[in-house]
């Protein structure tokens, strides 16, 4: 197995192991960290996730933005994921997440869609019972 390194730009190639031809993978990153090792692969797994409200209700204050990145930094804590960026809006906000390849996302973001959802409900219980109703986050495209 052979590896090549150099900093421009992600490509990845791979020659297919046969009887007699050994294995080939060539990796250009893009920086010394962009890559992650593990005792058996190499890699880069980085998710832009977008969670709307449900009917895309402008229902985030300033307030509960600031409330749940917090809350979303302590879930990515639990789960050994780096939460990369942060954002939001009235209606939606946006996470740049970087994951391990053992990690399923479906369940990760069902965890963090429950935990979030409960937990601004129980901190800010008059604000958003009166505009959206029962569900916090709309339901997604997740498993």
């Amino acid at each position: 197995m052979s590896f090549t390194l150099t900093f421009k730009v992600l490509v990845c190639t791979r020659v297919v192991m046969t009887s007699i031809v050994p294995i080939h993978i060539h990796i250009h990153i893009i920086g010394v960290n962009a890559m992650k090792l593990n005792s058996h692969c190499v890699y880069i797994l980085k998710y832009h996730l977008v969670l709307v409200s449900k009917y895309r209700k402008k229902c985030f204050t300033d307030k509960i933005l600031i409330r749940l990145e917090v809350i979303i930094e302590n879930q990515c804590f639990k789960w050994d994921v780096h939460l990369e960026e942060f954002g939001g809006e009235a209606g939606h906000i946006h996470l740049l997440l970087d994951m391990h390849p053992n990690i399923l996302p479906s369940k990760f973001i069902n965890s963090l869609k429950t935990n979030s959802s409960r937990l601004i409900r129980k901190e800010f219980p008059g604000h958003l019972s009166n505009i959206i109703g029962s569900l916090y986050f709309g339901h997604g495209l997740t498993a």
